[in-house]
């Protein structure tokens, strides 16, 4: 989802991307994530979460019909988080940026 606002040289853009996926099965090997160990046949879920959120300021000090001219500034936050969990345990690995 994306935001403009525009008025005379001033722009503002928002911009809102989440983006989250969820599956379910069984292993078929071993799996080994963020110190907990999951085994062969077990059933899981992963749970993967990647939010990305922008805000950019624009400021247009040229503004002719043959020439453009501007300068700005955004600032971006990146939300992001991988899961993994069966009945008996669960792992999480989170970093925002």
């Amino acid at each position: 989802m994306r935001f403009g606002w525009l008025a005379g040289r001033h722009g503002l853009s928002v911009l809102a991307a989440p983006v989250r996926v969820e599956s379910d099965g069984r292993l078929p090997f071993p799996v080994r994530f963020d110190d907990a160990t999951f085994a062969a046949g077990e059933a899981v879920v992963a749970d993967y979460q990647f939010d990305t959120y922008r805000l950019s300021y624009r400021y247009l000090i040229v503004d002719r019909p043959t020439v453009r001219f501007g300068l700005g500034a955004t600032a971006l936050l990146r939300v992001a988080s991988i899961r993994l969990a069966s009945p008996v345990r669960s792992a999480e690995k989170d970093d925002l940026g």
